[in-house]
């Protein structure tokens, strides 16, 4: 395939959703995670979560949102099962970039060890952007704020060992740059079980009562202060076993 053919290829699939995902060297993947632009702001998620928690970057208010879709939160609230009034879960002043150079709003780490995932059929239909990443590392999805633009860029973000993908411009604010990079990363950052036990927790799954469930992802999340950067880390192969009463 030529250049031309291509960058077609590229515009064709990803042109309104850019989608990325991690192989490990096993051959077992990671999450998929979504990213696109709107008139208002930008907005990822994980795959198997866009229709009930996502990321947006708002272009109004220069403010992140860490929150439940309306319709998920909607209906939880209609059974009951959510006694908070705002579908946010955090909120948080972004970084403001300067005219040249861009600064980091959110970081995504995929790690290796924890890619269970089986291919999916977006893989071999070319509508995602796979990055194979090797034992004892994880992929870190970037997403930076930028005035300047992709083409002088690209050599800062190359220093530090990241891989610029897709530029989203914003109109009427910034340059939205999807970075990719390969990092190390040390399991013993995850939280022990007792950790979590006492975290607070959001399951998107119905547990029964006493039945353990195998095979889920699970993603960790930072509460930003202003100007800082939210770190999310997805893992796979997450067992879960409910307490009985």
């Amino acid at each position: 395939m030529e250049r031309a053919e291509r960058e077609a290829a590229l515009d064709r699939n990803f042109r309104k959703l850019v989608r990325i995902v991690g192989e490990n060297a096993g051959g077992q993947y990671s999450s998929i995670w979504s990213f696109k632009g709107g008139k208002d702001g930008f907005y990822f998620s994980a795959r198997s979560t866009f229709k009930l928690l996502k990321v947006s970057l708002h272009a109004n208010n220069n403010t992140g949102y860490f929150a439940f879709t309306r319709e998920y939160f909607l209906s939880q609230q209609a059974e009951g099962k959510l006694a908070s009034s705002s579908k946010t879960v955090h909120e948080w002043p972004l970084p403001l970039p300067d005219e040249f150079g861009a600064v980091q709003a959110a970081s995504i780490k995929l790690p290796s060890r924890y890619m269970v995932s089986e291919r999916h059929a977006y893989v071999t239909q070319g509508k995602v952007l796979v990055f194979g990443i090797e034992p004892e590392s994880a992929l870190e999805i970037g997403i930076f704020l930028a005035n300047e633009g992709a083409a002088t860029l690209e050599e800062k973000f190359r220093r530090i060992g990241s891989v610029p993908v897709f530029e989203v411009s914003i109109d009427g604010w910034f340059n939205v740059n999807i970075v990719v990079r390969s990092v190390d990363f040390d399991p013993a950052i995850l939280p022990t079980s007792q950790q979590l036990n006492s975290a607070a927790v959001t399951n998107l799954v119905e547990l029964e009562r006493g039945k353990p469930m195998h095979g889920l992802n699970a993603m960790l999340w930072n509460a930003p202060a202003a100007r800082e950067v939210l770190q999310i880390i997805d893992v796979g192969g997450v067992s879960l076993q409910p307490t009985c009463e």
